[in-house]
């Protein structure tokens, strides 16, 4: 996916996060994170991330979601996701915030698809009610 040419489409002044994103650096995040992170998070971080990539969600959704996911994996937070019990509380309000603003654009396979990768980080056994909030 062109990642640059969204933000370029939507203009660099509304970027600062967006510039941030990386697929790599959103997996590596998950893949080091998730457990701590817990199941709710990473489950809206990977079905925005599915939204995000569909042809279908316009341009402008794309960028608010590459936003929150360019937050959640920007090494610097308004709170160190290393503060225990806290550390990930700004990035679920940045994910949580994004997901309600594009929710019009997310289908049932984005969710689908997230539980599905979810088991790389959990383990099988995960259902919808485990983590919509």
């Amino acid at each position: 996916m062109n990642y640059k040419g969204i933000i370029k489409y939507v203009g660099e002044e509304s970027t600062k996060f967006a510039s941030k994103f990386t697929e790599k650096g959103f997996w590596e995040k998950l893949g080091k994170y998730s457990q701590k992170a817990g199941m709710k998070l990473t489950f809206y971080a990977i079905t925005l991330f599915y939204t995000m990539i569909d042809e279908d969600t316009p341009s402008s959704s794309k960028l608010m979601i590459m936003g929150a996911l360019g937050y959640f994996i920007f090494p610097v937070d308004l709170i160190p996701d290393i503060a225990p019990g806290i550390g990930f509380t700004d990035d679920l309000v940045a994910l949580t915030g994004a997901f309600v603003n594009v929710a019009m654009h997310v289908k049932p396979e984005h969710k689908e698809n997230a539980l599905k990768k979810m088991q790389q980080f959990f383990g099988g056994g995960i259902t919808i009610e485990d983590v919509e909030l």
